[in-house]
């Protein structure tokens, strides 16, 4: 068990760099990162947002990524999960690419400064 605890650490650590990933995406070199949100919950999948904009303002391309920590999870601590879908240390991971109006979202990131601690 001890064994499997160091390779699902392994395991995180990759997940972990695939969430806080900031290269553009494959063409759009002209692109720059704008903003990025990463959200991990304990007991939860985690998730991050990339939002890449145009530098002429035009575009913007938003790039979700969610790692399956419970799958993952699961194939390394549930035996008969494990011998299924094996210990590998590549994580699951799911990523979107999405185009977004620039209106909508820098009214968004105009809102964010309007929260009160």
């Amino acid at each position: 068990m001890e064994m499997r605890q160091d390779k699902f650490e392994e395991l995180r650590q990759k997940a972990n760099k695939f969430l806080a990933d900031r290269a553009l995406p494959p063409s759009e070199n002209t692109l720059e990162l704008i903003f990025q949100m990463l959200v991990q919950p304990a007991f939860h999948n985690h998730i991050s947002w990339t939002i890449f904009a145009e530098k002429s303002g035009s575009t913007r391309l938003a790039r979700q990524v969610i790692w399956d920590k419970a799958f993952d999870g699961q194939r390394f601590y549930n035996p008969l999960e494990g011998l299924k879908h094996g210990w590998h240390t590549w994580p699951t991971t799911i990523t979107q690419i999405a185009a977004l109006d620039p209106t909508s979202f820098d009214l968004l990131l105009q809102r964010r400064t309007q929260i009160c601690f």
